[in-house]
């Protein structure tokens, strides 16, 4: 059970691999758990959760191709396995850092409309609800904005403004 709230916290996390290590180990400290109580991971689970934490630090999620993800494990397969450096790496890292920052300005730009958009949309199911809801028999609606209704008629004391 551990295992799966794990995995779907990090599934579901927007953090930077780093702290959501953190966060993690903070998790199994907190629950008393430790390393030898949970259950053995394979190796290949662990070096995937590995290439998913570097993916998360370097915020990895901005619109690469499978081939350009490719292309990015195979550098990293090289610098791994100690193959030098490109010779020409001083001239390539200006020109990495500016494509990286277009990448990100364009999925920002992406990620910000589609919220927008979804916003829109709740809005949209918003006023729907609230038109459905001033129509609805015994609904009444406050001078403030609120609507209610009552289901079924108190008996006694009603509260008033000087209440709270």
């Amino acid at each position: 059970m551990m295992r799966e709230t794990l995995t779907a916290l990090a599934n579901s996390c927007r953090m930077s691999g780093f702290i959501l290590l953190l966060a993690l180990s903070l998790c199994l400290l907190v629950s008393g758990a430790r390393a030898q109580d949970l259950p053995e991971a394979t190796t290949k689970e662990l070096m995937e959760v590995f290439g998913w934490v570097i993916g998360k630090e370097r915020a990895l999620e901005i619109g690469f191709t499978d081939e350009e993800l490719q292309q990015l494990v195979n550098g990293m397969v090289r610098a791994a396995q100690g193959k030098p450096a490109p010779e020409n790496l001083g001239d390539l890292v200006p020109q990495l850092e500016a494509m990286l920052a277009d990448r990100l300005e364009k999925h920002q730009a992406t990620q910000e409309n589609n919220n927008q958009e979804a916003a829109l949309a709740y809005r949209a199911i918003g006023h729907k609800f609230l038109e459905e809801i001033a129509t609805t028999t015994g609904v009444s609606k406050t001078e403030s904005g609120l609507y209610y209704q009552i289901l079924e008629e108190g008996i006694g004391r009603h509260p008033s403004g000087n209440d709270i």
